[in-house]
């Protein structure tokens, strides 16, 4: 029958070990020791991440300025670029820009923030644009995509 081993904290060893004293001293481990005994943090409470987090983070400053006088227009531009590539069935972005009237900068922006949270996907599928370069085409993740729908 094996006798369990009664391992030492700090050092690993067999702490019933008439001579663990002899190479333990108590200190090694000690930042383990700390961890093992400390209480468990909270878990943070859930929280839904800002889809604009990310570019916030590198955006320049004049940028930053930009996007904020802004934010509040967002969601209605949102919305109209995802009406225009659900009616189409899938659009791109210079076919979005057509559709609404709106600059490049503005709809290739959002359709990559949308992209990024997962509102907007693309499955490799290119079109021409007006210039004849080929460009993805954006599909809705929140339309049920069906034959006849």
């Amino acid at each position: 029958m094996t006798v369990p081993v009664a391992r030492c904290l700090f050092c690993g060893g067999d702490r019933t070990d008439p001579r663990h004293l002899q190479w333990c001293d108590g200190r090694q481990g000690e930042l383990e020791a700390r961890i093992e005994t400390a209480p468990a943090p909270e878990p943070e409470p859930a929280r839904r991440p800002n889809r604009y987090e990310r570019a916030l983070a590198i955006y320049r400053e004049t940028s930053r300025e930009a996007w904020e006088s802004v934010a509040a227009l967002l969601p209605a531009v949102d919305a109209r670029i995802v009406r225009v590539i659900e009616e189409q069935c899938g659009a791109t972005c210079d076919e979005v820009e057509v559709a609404t009237s709106m600059s490049h900068q503005t709809v290739s922006a959002e359709i990559r923030h949308m992209y990024e949270a997962g509102l907007l996907t693309e499955v490799g599928i290119c079109r021409p644009t007006r210039s004849g370069r080929s460009a993805l085409v954006w599909f809705s993740t929140t339309k049920q995509w069906r034959k006849g729908a």
